[in-house]
């Protein structure tokens, strides 16, 4: 009876994608969001919390069991293509998705297909400061000690390496040591690393820095600062992608999986739950007015093209990590990092 009552319990303790359920890949921002997708066989969530993790479960699956389906972030997706870990998706509607937002190694989305974006750039407090035309303001004397900065090495030194007019994904240790030097006379009169991340613009201690564009999405949407706003300057405008793979070990049924996810409407959906932007243009018309009014989904077609898309190697990754420890151990820099809270 023991044995029994223990197997009866073993069946029921099973995670539900081991009794069939499809497994679908999913960034952290769109966990709970599943269910509202309208995809067909109940498929159920596995979220991915970076790049690294989102290939490994791509690769190997959780508890072993490969997913049908998967949204990656660029640097996954783009190693997925290369690495010829993908099926070829549905054929893409008449209204393709931007050429900016495809990746270099798959310029048809036939494999890695283009489906939310985000940005990152220059978010500001509009009453406070100027529209930013350069990502160089963010050293001007008037914002020095009020600039905020993410505690992310990547989106800060691919930041600084536009400016100084390299990819934002250079490799080569004399421009990463450039930028490092560059940021050493901003790190440690900055606030870095902020929770959320625009309490340094609301409560007035800082009026510009390097943010994502659903940052200020969200500023705005839980009025934690309803006049904040996001500025795409050519100097210093990456773009942050996510884009819908089908894994070569996926079943047949996945074919239907994919086709789901890439309509207009559910991309309509996540746009909602993420505050990202749909990829496709007939889903962009039909946002409500007030998503399409937030950023990144009010940047025109034109800002969009300015964009660049940043895949740095694992070493360049490896640099920037080492080179934005560096900065982050200035003198000052660590009591300048308090992250400001609301009241």
């Amino acid at each position: 009876m023991f044995r029994i009552l223990v197997l009866v319990f073993c069946l029921v303790a099973l995670p539900a994608h081991a009794a069939g359920q499809p497994v679908v890949l999913l960034p952290a921002a769109l966990a709970g969001s599943l269910a509202s997708l309208g995809l067909p066989g109940s498929p159920q969530a596995v979220v991915w919390h970076d790049a690294n993790e989102a290939l490994r479960l791509l690769q190997a699956g959780p508890q072993g069991s490969p997913p049908a389906l998967a949204v990656l972030p660029a640097r996954a997706a783009d190693e997925a293509v290369r690495q010829g870990l993908l099926a070829p998706l549905p054929p893409e509607e008449a209204a393709a998705s931007p050429d900016s937002l495809r990746l270099p190694s798959d310029p048809d989305a036939n494999l890695a297909r283009p489906w939310l974006w985000d940005a990152t750039g220059i978010g500001y407090d509009a009453l406070a400061a100027s529209p930013p035309a350069s990502l160089k303001e963010l050293w001007m004397p008037g914002h020095a000690g009020s600039v905020a900065l993410p505690d992310d090495a990547e989106r800060v030194m691919e930041m600084t390496l536009l400016l100084l007019g390299y990819p934002a994904d250079d490799a080569d240790p004399g421009h990463i040591d450039q930028a490092r030097q560059f940021l050493s006379g901003l790190v440690p009169r900055a606030l870095v690393g902020a929770s959320p991340a625009f309490a340094p613009l609301a409560d007035g201690s800082a009026g510009i820095g390097i943010f994502n564009a659903t940052d200020v999405a969200r500023a705005r949407r839980d009025a934690v600062l309803p006049r904040a706003d996001f500025a795409a300057p050519e100097d210093g405008f990456l773009l942050r992608p996510l884009y819908v793979v089908l894994p070569k070990t996926a079943s047949a049924d996945a074919q239907a999986l994919a086709q789901a996810l890439l309509t207009p409407e559910a991309e309509v959906r996540a746009a909602a739950a993420s505050l990202m932007a749909p990829a496709d243009p007939a889903a962009v018309s039909l946002l409500p007015p007030e998503l399409r009014a937030l950023p990144p989904a009010s940047l025109s077609p034109e800002t969009l093209r300015l964009g660049r898309l940043a895949l740095p190697t694992p070493d360049a990754l490896a640099a920037y990590r080492a080179a934005w420890k560096a900065l982050r151990a200035l003198p000052g820099a660590k009591s300048s990092a308090v992250s400001p809270t609301l009241p």
